[in-house]
């Protein structure tokens, strides 16, 4: 027998007296419950009600007696008080208030002492008094707006400080780490190493400069006699492991030498080690450097960045692979630097554009960068 918990309990209470189980008791159960709740309800609301009244009854009380009092102060009645606060009155014409003043709800005076007279006179007064204090009331309220807004001004003026206060903190901050590691590290005197490494570039400098006339005899490794290769290197920027890797090779070995066979058998994987080692390879067998005055004169290597280069190449009506260039970042001097070897591996690598057409416009601007070379 499927039943819930309540009625299977009332059915073992039943069996065992012998009783027939019903589900009448559960009924009546549940409308208990709800005539409970329902008087709960009601009283609920009438609470909520006598509560409201008592309320309105207390604000009604004060009211009189504030009234009253401020009455009071010029020796006016109560009854006359009352009289005044009850609204039926306000209604009445003359006729009506004599026929109150004959029955005796309304007070009345003899002639030579009349009651309405000195309340007029009296409530002029009041009127005079609480027109007074109605100005202080207005002038109070306004100067309880205006302290409001200058508080709110204050207010955010309080935000705009904190928040001035934080970007403060934070420049200071950030500028004691660094006045911090740089008295940790000025205190070591580095002013001595710059003018030492300034002294020693100016010597090394001129050696490669005075060694550019024979180019052949820049010598590997250190360089005791002949100004060092791997200054040329070094000069260019290229990287010392890339440096470390060519400190074997003299000048003479360095202009005989397959640049791209070179590369693979030391290991040399950057494209753009690769591309500079050519286009420094050329500079120097024309007995030249890398210089400013020539970067600013030639159109190719005044090419900075891929979009310049681009633009040269599209300036000139010539072809190339301009993503290739782009995904590698390259720039005018890299550009001069790519050798037969490498433009195989590029159409290969993207194949857009034929073999020999790549071939052919580094080689015009190449012609270019000669001839450029060659007029100084």
């Amino acid at each position: 027998m499927e039943a819930c918990h309540e009625c299977f309990e009332e059915y073992m209470r039943l069996k065992q007296r012998k009783e027939k189980f019903t589900l009448q008791w559960k009924t009546e159960v549940i409308e208990n419950e709800l005539r409970i709740k329902r008087r709960e309800e009601a009283k609920r609301q009438a609470d909520l009600e006598k509560a409201k009244r008592d309320l309105q009854e207390k604000q009604l009380r004060e009211a009189h007696f504030a009234f009253n009092s401020i009455l009071a102060s010029e020796n006016i009645p109560e009854r006359v008080s009352n009289i005044l606060q009850d609204d039926q009155i306000y209604s009445l014409s003359m006729d009506k208030i004599k026929l109150c003043m004959d029955s005796g709800e309304i007070p009345i005076g003899f002639l030579d002492s009349p009651v309405w007279s000195d309340i007029s006179q009296n409530y002029s007064k009041i009127v005079n008094r609480m027109e007074g204090k109605q100005k202080i009331f207005d002038s109070l309220a306004q100067e309880e707006e205006d302290s409001i807004r200058e508080l709110d001004e204050l207010e955010e003026r309080k935000l705009e400080l904190i928040n001035k206060v934080q970007t403060i903190r934070q420049k200071r901050d950030s500028l004691g780490r660094e006045f911090h590691i740089w008295q940790k590290v000025n205190s070591k005197q580095p002013m001595d190493v710059i003018k030492t490494c300034r002294d020693a570039e100016t010597i090394l400098a001129e050696r490669m400069q005075m060694q550019l006339q024979n180019p052949d005899n820049f010598a590997a490794g250190d360089g005791k006699d002949n100004a060092a290769l791997s200054l040329v290197f070094n000069a260019c920027g290229l990287s010392q492991d890339t440096i470390s890797r060519l400190q074997h090779l003299d000048g003479n070995q360095f202009l005989q030498v397959n640049i791209s066979q070179l590369c693979d058998q030391q290991d040399i994987t950057q494209l753009e080690d690769s591309c500079y080692l050519n286009y420094l390879q050329e500079l120097l067998a024309l007995k030249q450097f890398p210089s400013i005055k020539h970067e600013e004169e030639c159109v190719v290597c005044c090419c900075k960045t891929p979009e310049d280069l681009i633009f040269l190449i599209e300036e000139h009506e010539q072809d190339f692979d301009t993503k290739f260039l782009e995904e590698n970042n390259f720039n005018g001097k890299l550009f001069l630097g790519l050798s037969k070897a490498h433009i195989p591996r590029i159409q290969k690598a993207t194949g857009t554009l034929d073999v020999q057409q790549m071939i052919s416009t580094v080689s015009y601007f190449r012609d270019i960068h000669l001839q450029e070379l060659t007029n100084h």
